[in-house]
């Protein structure tokens, strides 16, 4: 039975966006659209009519879905009338991107899965230099623990859109969860994988300059490489909490920035990172690092002055 959440939450996510960015005959294409093949042109009125009404038919019911304005057998029969809609839309445009793209990212949201990988392959035979079908495969084959075909495909949707953060970001995710998985299957060595991984959070922090969330995980990175940089680190959890805009957020920032100076046996500021804190659900981490730092202080202490 598809994911109902899922649906809503993928929606939500830009299905309408892409959809308008695909039909709209006066706006402006994006990197994406711009590419993508416009052989339905002789019948592009009626192409639009219909790709529009599907598109929102599907944001419909998963609105309702979300707002439990239907019971689930009546979802379950809406989604199946939709997916068959979709499927006959989809054949008749074989060669269209558009749809192809729609018809794959729909059958995601309803998390038939396998289904959707195929039509993301067949995509990408169409035209093998979109970087969105690089992205959808890779997530699939990532599920299917087919990790070098995955980094292979994720790797090249982000040299497609260098400047595009969402696939900076996962193509860094990507090596810092299953780096490992290649260096057994001796696609990259160590130093590769942190260099690559290093590399693409990097690119993420600078192309959303000031987004304290591709600043955190760039700092957090700086910790997982073989060779931490924590002097880097350090200075990225700070541009991460001077950028983030909440104090609860700013308070998280700053456990992780007196970890980091805890690593650098930088006592004295760790302590003045973690006096900043004001939000009660930290109080009990602070206080773990607080009595960390005591204890090797007297360790410390303890041991023989050479």
């Amino acid at each position: 039975m598809p994911n109902f959440k899922n649906i809503f939450a993928f929606f939500c996510a830009g299905f309408a966006a892409l959809a308008c960015a695909s039909c709209a005959q006066n706006s402006k294409p994006t990197l994406e659209t711009a590419k993508i093949s416009d052989a339905q042109k002789t019948s592009y009125t009626l192409f639009e009519e219909r790709l529009g009404k599907l598109v929102k038919e599907t944001e419909i019911l998963a609105q309702e879905v979300a707002q439990k304005k239907t019971t689930p057998l009546e979802a379950r029969l809406r989604l199946n009338e939709l997916a068959d809609t979709w499927a006959e839309f989809a054949a008749e445009h074989p060669d269209s991107l558009e749809t192809q793209i729609l018809y794959g990212k729909f059958l995601r949201s309803a998390r038939y899965d396998e289904a959707a990988y195929k039509v993301f392959l067949r995509a990408d035979k169409i035209d093998p230099n979109i970087a969105v079908i690089k992205q959808q495969l890779s997530t699939y084959e990532t599920e299917q623990k087919q990790f070098l075909k995955a980094y292979a495909h994720i790797k090249e949707a982000a040299k497609l859109e260098p400047q595009t953060a969402a696939y900076q970001a996962q193509l860094g995710e990507f090596l810092a969860a299953y780096g490992g998985e290649l260096l057994k299957q001796n696609a990259l060595s160590a130093a590769q994988k942190d260099a690559e991984m290093l590399d693409a959070f990097k690119a993420a922090s600078q192309i959303e300059k000031g987004n304290p969330d591709f600043l955190a995980r760039y700092a957090q990175a700086c910790t997982e490489a073989v060779t931490p940089d924590l002097e880097k680190a350090e200075e990225l959890w700070q541009k991460a909490e001077a950028a983030a805009p909440l104090g609860i957020e700013k308070d998280e920032m700053r456990l992780a920035l007196a970890r980091v100076q805890i690593m650098k046996s930088d006592f004295f500021k760790a302590r003045e990172t973690l006096a900043k804190i004001r939000t009660p659900e930290f109080f009990r981490a602070k206080e773990k690092l607080e009595n960390k730092i005591l204890e090797i202080e007297k360790l410390n202490s303890q041991s023989p002055k050479k």
